[in-house]
């Protein structure tokens, strides 16, 4: 926790100071909150307008629906980073290992890809690139798949 702060912290002063967070830091933001399982913290770097598509072929639109997504997930699953954000055309890009909690079994590997403005993600697209077939999410919204 006290590390997300700090990064946080670096991001916050960074911006107050005229200059802009590089989008990298702008992501591992978001990724240090929710592998702490902090769904506040996370939320901090995301745009009111978001546009997220999961790696289950669902859109979710805004930061609400994009809060619903997170919150079921970390109640079903953990991640592991296999491959730090780095810059990517653009876009900053990572991967993740997929867990259950339920077994500690793993599910799948997915490429994530996001989008960053200033110091607010604004778009994240997940796709499964090992594995994860057909998992289904109790707690999402109705016919959510990851």
């Amino acid at each position: 926790m006290a590390r997300l702060l700090a990064v946080l912290l670096l991001a916050v002063s960074v911006c107050a100071c005229g200059g802009q967070a590089a989008p990298t830091t702008v992501v591992d933001v978001f990724l240090s909150a929710r592998d702490a399982r902090d769904v506040d913290g996370a939320m901090t770097v995301i745009a009111a307008g978001i546009t997220m598509n999961a790696p289950n072929e669902v859109q979710y639109r805004g930061a609400g629906q994009l809060r619903q997504w997170l919150q079921a997930t970390l109640h079903d699953y953990y991640f592991e980073r296999s491959q730090t954000p780095h810059l990517d055309g653009g876009q900053v890009a990572w991967r993740d290992n997929l867990y259950s909690l339920s077994g500690q079994r793993w599910v799948g590997e997915i490429a994530w890809q996001a989008s960053v403005r200033g110091a607010q993600i604004t778009a994240i697209d997940g796709r499964v690139i090992r594995g994860a077939s057909g998992v289904i999410c109790p707690l999402c919204p109705p016919g959510t798949r990851i």
